[in-house]
C-alpha cells in the first residue's frame, strides 16, 4: 500500500527534525562552541575551509598545495569538493559555525527521508516520525561525526532507497532518475564504502522482488516485470555515477597511484569489526564508554564504529513489527539485519576469509560500519512496529511480559550495584582475558554504574547526567516505554495523546544519548590557537615568504596535539607547505617509499623537498640536528630551522637517468640535489655542457594552486626543477609550447629548457575532472528530461 503524502499536514513532524539539533548539540547554538576530535581536525575542518576559499576565488578546488608536496584535493573524496551542501561553507560565517549547520542540516535531512520514505508506504505520522528520529539522530549517524563524510553518505540512503521503491511500485523510469539523483549527492559527499553498501542494498532488493516474481506472490507479474526490476536498477545506479563522473574518476585515477592499488592485507580489511559485546549498546548506551568519557574503553573497535543505540522505544516496536509481515517491505528488513549484522561481525566470522577475495568487497576496511544497513533497517521496522500497535495493542499477556521484563531488569541492577565489588572481583578472576571477560570486568567496575561527570560543562546533561549512565537509561527509558504502552492498551490513552508522548520520549532519548554526549566540543576559539612553537613558524613563513615547507614530526594523533605540530591537513587551514599531512586511505604510493627515505636519511629526505622548518615534541636525531639548528624549544615543543633550504625552484645543468622510481630512491643518495637532477624516463636525455660556475635563475611569478607561472633565464641548456608532487594532470608550457614533464628525483617535476630566457606555465588540467565533467553533464540531460515528464503529466512521486 502506498499513501501520497499531504505535505500541509507534515509540518509538525519536519518542525521536530529542524528544532531536534538544538536538543542534541545545544553548545553549539548557544556557546561559542565547535565540534573538533579525530578526522574532523585532521581532515574535515582545514580542507572544507581551504576548498571555500578556492571556490570564493573563482577556481575549482582540485589541487591542495599545502600537503604531501601537493596532493590532488578534488580526489579525495573525503572532503566533497563538488558536494552542493558545502555551501555552509561559503557563507559570510565563521567556518566553526558553518561546520555546525552542514553537520546538524543533514541529521535533519537524514530524518526527513526517513520519514517520507516510511509515510509513503503507508505508516502513520507516528510511526513516521519514530522512525525518523530513531535513524536521523541515533545509532550509526550520530556517532560518525568525525567521520564527517562517512555521515553524510549515510544520509542519503533513505531518499535513494524510497525512490527505487516507488519507481518499481509506479513502473515510472522518472522516479528511478530521481534516485540516481540522490545516488549521485551521496557519491559527492562519501567515501566509497558507503555507496557500495547502498548499491549492495538496492540490488539485495531487487533480488527479493524478483524472487517475489518468480514464486508467485507478486499479483500479474510476468518476465517482463523481471527485465524492469533490473532496468531500473541500473538507471538508477548507472545515471548515479555518471551524474558522479567528475568525482568518481579523479578519485579512480589516485586510488590506482595510492596505497590501496592492490588491495587490502587481511588483517587491514578486518580492522574494527563489531564484537559480540558491543551488540548491548543497543539496549545500554555508551556501555562501554564513548568519544567524550573515554576514547580508548570502546573495547575491540573505536568507539565511533560501534554505536548501535537507536532507542528503547523503537527498539520495543520493532517486536510489534511482525504483525505487518503481509507487507513485502517488512520481510525484506527482518531477512536484512540478520545479513547485515554476519557482515559487521568482522573476523569473529570465517565469511570474511572469502570475502577478502571477492572484487571490491576487498578494497574496504571496517565490517562494523555494516551497522548502518542494520540500524536503518531497525529503524524502519520501528515504524512499521508503532502501525501495528496503534492497530492492535498489546494484549494482556504481552503488556504482563512487558512488565516483568522491566521490573526484572530494575531488581537485576539494585542487586548488582549492592554486589558490584563481589561480581568485579569474580571477573577479575577468569582465566582467558579476551574481550568478553574485558567487557564483564567493565560492566561490573563502572560502565553499568558511573556517572558521567564529564559532562559538566553540557547545558542540558549537566543536570541530568545519571540518566545517562546505562543501567539509569535503560530502567527508566523501558520503564517509560511499558507504562506508556500499557496505558494505551488499557485504553487510558488516546492514540493521539499515546503518539505525542511517545515521540516526546524518543526525541529524549535521542537528545540525551546522542548529540554531545557522544560529540566532543571545545571553545571555538581551538581553531585558532596552536601552540607557541607553531606561532613560531607561522609568523616566520609570513614574513619570509620563500614558499619553503615544514615538517611535523608524528607523535600522537590528539586533536590537541595535532593542532599544536600543525600536522595531517592542518597546513592547508594556515596556507603553510608542507612535507607531510594525513595518511589518507588513497594516500599516494610514493609518500610512503618516501617515509622509508625519511626514516633512513633524515637529513637528505628534508633537504631534497625544500624543508626549512621541522617540528616536533623530542629533539632530532643527530644527524639531522647538523643541518636544521634548534631554533625555538619550550617544554613541550622544538623547533628546527634550516638556513638555507632548496628554492621550490631552480634550475641544474647535470642530469642522470633511471628507469623506475627504486633506482631513483637508490641513486638520490648520490648526488647534490642544487647541481644534478635524477630523471625517470625511458628515452635519451638531452647532452647538457655546464660551463663553469652556472648564473642561471629561476624565480616563481606567480603561484595558484593548480597554476604556476615561473620566470627562468639558463646560461646554458638545462633542466628547471620544480619541488612539487609529479601527477598525472599537470601540464606544462614554455613560452606557450607544451613541454613534457619528467618525474624528478623522485617526487618532484622538471622540464628541459634551452639557453636564454623563458616563461614556463605549470597548470594542472587532469583529463579525469574533464571527461567527468562532461559524463556529468549528459546525466544532467536525463534528470531534466525526467523533471519535464513529471511536470508534464503532474505526476507525484511521494
Amino acid at each position: 500500500m502506498m499513501t501520497k503524502i499531504k505535505w500541509p499536514q507534515e509540518v509538525m513532524p519536519f518542525l521536530l527534525f529542524l528544532l531536534m539539533p538544538l536538543g542534541c548539540f545545544p553548545e553549539l547554538f548557544f556557546k561559542e562552541r565547535t565540534l573538533y576530535f579525530a578526522d574532523l581536525t585532521w581532515i574535515h575542518y582545514p580542507l572544507r575551509v581551504l576548498a571555500a576559499e578556492q571556490w570564493l576565488s573563482g577556481t575549482v578546488p582540485l589541487w591542495n598545495p599545502y600537503v604531501w608536496l601537493g596532493f590532488p584535493l578534488l580526489a579525495e573524496s573525503q572532503v566533497g569538493v563538488l558536494y552542493p551542501l558545502n555551501l555552509f561553507f561559503l557563507l559570510p560565517i565563521p567556518p566553526y559555525f558553518a561546520l555546525t549547520l552542514f553537520t546538524t542540516a543533514h541529521f535533519t535531512m537524514a530524518a526527513m527521508f526517513t520519514y517520507i520514505l516510511v509515510r509513503s508506504l503507508g505508516i502513520s505520522r507516528i510511526g513516521a516520525t519514530i522512525g525518523g528520529l530513531s535513524f536521523g539522530f541515533g545509532g550509526f549517524l550520530m556517532t560518525q561525526v568525525p567521520n564527517l563524510n562517512v555521515m553524510t553518505g549515510g544520509v542519503w540512503m533513505p531518499l535513494i532507497f524510497g525512490c527505487f521503491i516507488h519507481a518499481l511500485r509506479q513502473r515510472r523510469w522518472e522516479v528511478a532518475v530521481l534516485g540516481g539523483a540522490a545516488l549521485a549527492l551521496q557519491v559527492l559527499t562519501t567515501q566509497p564504502q558507503i555507496v557500495f553498501y547502498t548499491v549492495l542494498l538496492l540490488i539485495s532488493y531487487a533480488l527479493y522482488q524478483t524472487g517475489q516474481i518468480i514464486f508467485g506472490r507478486a499479483v500479474n507479474s510476468s518476465s517482463a516485470d523481471i527485465a524492469r526490476v533490473w532496468g531500473l536498477l541500473a538507471l538508477t545506479c548507472g545515471l548515479g555515477l555518471l551524474l558522479a563522473a567528475p568525482q568518481l574518476l579523479p578519485m579512480w585515477e589516485l586510488k590506482n597511484l595510492s596505497v590501496r592499488s592492490d588491495g587490502l592485507t587481511y588483517d587491514a580489511f578486518i580492522f574494527h569489526s563489531l564484537a559480540l559485546h558491543q551488540w548491548l549498546g543497543l539496549i545500554l548506551p555508551s556501555v562501554f564508554g564513548n568519544s567524550v568519557l573515554s576514547p580508548t574503553q570502546a573495547l575491540s573497535t573505536n568507539f565511533t564504529e560501534a554505536y548501535l543505540y537507536i532507542g528503547i522505544l523503537p527498539l520495543v516496536m520493532i517486536l510489534f513489527s511482525g504483525q505487518k509481515r503481509h507487507r513485502p517491505e517488512v520481510v525484506f528488513l527482518w531477512l536484512l539485519i540478520p545479513l547485515a549484522v554476519l557482515l559487521s561481525l568482522g573476523h569473529y566470522t570465517p565469511l570474511y576469509l572469502i570475502l577478502q577475495k571477492v572484487p571490491i568487497f576487498d578494497l574496504f576496511r571496517i565490517p562494523s560500519r555494516w551497522s548502518l544497513i542494520v540500524t536503518f533497517a531497525m529503524s524502519l521496522l520501528a515504524a512499521w512496529g508503532v502501525d501495528a500497535f496503534l492497530e492492535q495493542p498489546a494484549s494482556r499477556r504481552v503488556r504482563g511480559g512487558l512488565l516483568g521484563l522491566w521490573v526484572g531488569l530494575t531488581v537485576s541492577f539494585v542487586l548488582m550495584s549492592f554486589f558490584s565489588e563481589p561480581l568485579l572481583q569474580w571477573a577479575n578472576t577468569l582465566p582467558a582475558k579476551s574481550d568478553l571477560v574485558h567487557a564483564l570486568q567493565m560492566l561490573f567496575k563502572d560502565s553499568l554504574f558511573k556517572v558521567a561527570w564529564p559532562y559538566q560543562d553540557r547545558l542540558i546533561l549537566q543536570p541530568l547526567n545519571w540518566w545517562v549512565m546505562p543501567k539509569a537509561a535503560l530502567v527508566t527509558r523501558l520503564g517509560a516505554t511499558v507504562i506508556l504502552l500499557i496505558a494505551y492498551s488499557a485504553h487510558y490513552l488516546s492514540r493521539r495523546n499515546f503518539g505525542m508522548a511517545i515521540i516526546i520520549l524518543t526525541a529524549v532519548e535521542m537528545s540525551l544519548s546522542g548529540g554531545t554526549a557522544i560529540n566532543n566540543v571545545t571553545a571555538a576559539s581551538f581553531w585558532q590557537q596552536p601552540s607557541a612553537a607553531a606561532h613560531y613558524i607561522i609568523e616566520a613563513q609570513q614574513n619570509n615568504p620563500t614558499m619553503t615547507r615544514i615538517f611535523s614530526v608524528k607523535d600522537n594523533r590528539r586533536a590537541e596535539t595535532v593542532m599544536a605540530r600543525l600536522g595531517e591537513y592542518l597546513p592547508s587551514f594556515y596556507h603553510l607547505f608542507a612535507v607531510t599531512g594525513h595518511h589518507s586511505p588513497l594516500l599516494l604510493e610514493q609518500y610512503s617509499q618516501y617515509d622509508a627515505l625519511l626514516t633512513q636519511n633524515p637529513s637528505l629526505s628534508l633537504l631534497l623537498t625544500g624543508d626549512r622548518f621541522v617540528i616536533a615534541s623530542a629533539p632530532i636525531l643527530a644527524d639531522a640536528d647538523k643541518i636544521f639548528p634548534l631554533v625555538y624549544y619550550d617544554d613541550n615543543w622544538y623547533v628546527y630551522e634550516n638556513p638555507h633550504p632548496l628554492p621550490r625552484t631552480f634550475v641544474v645543468h647535470q642530469a642522470m637517468a633511471v628507469a623506475n622510481n627504486d633506482e631513483a630512491l637508490l641513486h638520490l643518495r648520490e648526488i647534490d640535489p642544487r647541481q644534478t637532477v635524477i630523471l625517470e624516463t625511458d628515452t635519451p636525455l638531452p647532452i647538457l655542457t655546464p660551463s663553469g660556475e652556472s648564473k642561471s635563475q629561476a624565480v616563481i611569478k606567480n603561484y595558484r594552486p593548480s597554476a604556476v607561472e615561473i620566470e627562468a633565464n639558463l646560461d646554458s641548456n638545462g633542466f628547471l626543477v620544480l619541488l612539487d608532487t609529479y601527477y598525472p594532470g599537470w601540464e606544462a608550457l614554455v613560452d606557450g609550447q607544451p613541454t613534457p614533464i619528467k618525474r624528478a628525483n623522485y617526487f618532484a617535476r622538471a622540464i628541459y629548457l634551452e639557453a636564454g630566457s623563458h616563461t614556463i606555465n605549470f597548470v594542472y588540467r587532469p583529463w579525469s575532472f574533464r571527461v567527468g565533467a562532461a559524463l556529468s553533464i549528459m546525466g544532467l540531460f536525463i534528470v531534466a528530461a525526467a523533471m519535464g515528464s513529471i511536470w508534464r503529466t503532474r505526476h507525484r512521486i511521494f
